[in-house]
């Protein structure tokens, strides 16, 4: 099982894979690459070919957290697939000319850098998620949950914010305790409007990985323009449970939806989507709120909301009116296509 491409090429890029060369050292063979059989070499870089393969590696093998077999082919892959969704040829071979093939997902493997998949922290102990990050020149500008970062006035989620008071600051940890820490410019909630984020800016000292999980690509993103349709699948990139949620969209709104906040108050939206569980895992969970949530072929569809416990669905908001709100982010990270 493995991950299918996304059918999107950037402009100047190459879907071409590149060939899988050996390290070499003038000071010998490399403690990385040594007494890998030459058979191995071979399969492998037949097995690097496959879409959706990261790397592939010879060593232990892994049973799911578990590092049991002696010797085996272990395939890194952005995300396995149930064998149903692979077209002819994309499946992996479980064994290999009497070589097990292990396969292990990955994600997308990063250097340490501010990223979507970082968790972000708000007053009154609020934690959600990043949406998407833009950056250009010495610009880095972050999209957030609104309800999950806006600041607390008298005890209460600010439900608009804009930054002509003093700086208010967005604080972002990564999972290995790398603080980074943002000056949140704007900000909308609710009120009838399809809006409930916020907009920060970080220092231009701050190393910033625009690539996006969910999308499979960089900024600036394709904004879906078309209808979604009953049943489709739709997808994002849960930073808690480090995996891409597949769900299914079944119903859009015809009224307003009011949803309650973290501080208790009330909250009402326009332009809402219903994605429920594909049957395996829920699409949304507490923390989940800004989640930028995408078609299958990667176009942006909107961000998580909130959900229902009880009906184990998830509410995703449209991104309406979310230009207004900060032109100069938005134009960095999204683009609209007819």
């Amino acid at each position: 099982m493995n991950q299918k491409p996304r059918s999107k090429a950037r402009k100047g890029t190459s879907l071409k894979k590149p060939q899988m060369v050996a390290a070499t050292s003038k000071l010998g063979s490399s403690p990385t690459n040594a007494a890998v059989p030459t058979k191995v070499r071979e399969l492998s870089e037949k097995l690097s070919r496959y879409p959706g393969v990261v790397g592939v590696f010879w060593g232990t093998g892994r049973k799911g957290r578990t590092w049991e077999r002696p010797r085996a082919i272990s395939v890194h892959v952005r995300w396995k697939r149930g064998d149903g969704e692979l077209a002819e040829g994309e499946r992996l071979p479980k064994k290999l000319e009497g070589y097990d093939i292990d396969v292990i997902e990955v994600g997308h493997p990063t250097v340490d850098a501010l990223d979507h998949a970082d968790r972000i922290f708000g007053e009154g102990g609020r934690s959600s998620t990043i949406t998407a990050i833009g950056s250009e020149g010495n610009k880095t500008f972050a999209l957030l949950s609104g309800h999950g970062t806006l600041p607390l006035v008298n005890g209460k989620i600010a439900t608009a914010f804009d930054a002509a008071g003093p700086p208010v600051e967005v604080e972002v940890r990564d999972d290995i305790g790398v603080n980074y820490r943002g000056r949140l410019l704007r900000g909308r909630i609710g009120n009838n409007l399809g809006l409930d984020f916020a907009v920060a800016e970080f220092e231009v000292s701050v190393v910033a990985n625009t690539f996006h999980l969910a999308v499979g690509d960089t900024p600036p993103f394709r904004m879906r323009t078309k209808a979604v349709a009953q049943g489709e699948p739709l997808f994002h990139y849960s930073s808690l449970r480090k995996r891409r949620m597949r769900g299914l969209f079944q119903q859009a709104s015809v009224t307003t939806l009011e949803l309650r906040l973290p501080d208790d108050q009330r909250a009402t939206y326009a332009e809402v989507l219903v994605v429920d569980n594909d049957g395996v895992a829920d699409f949304s969970v507490g923390g989940d709120s800004g989640s930028l949530v995408v078609d299958e072929q990667g176009d942006v569809v909107g961000a998580v909301l909130g959900s229902s416990v009880t009906a184990r669905i998830a509410y995703v908001l449209g991104l309406q009116g979310l230009e207004s709100l900060v032109p100069a982010a938005f134009a960095l990270i999204f683009e609209t296509t007819p």
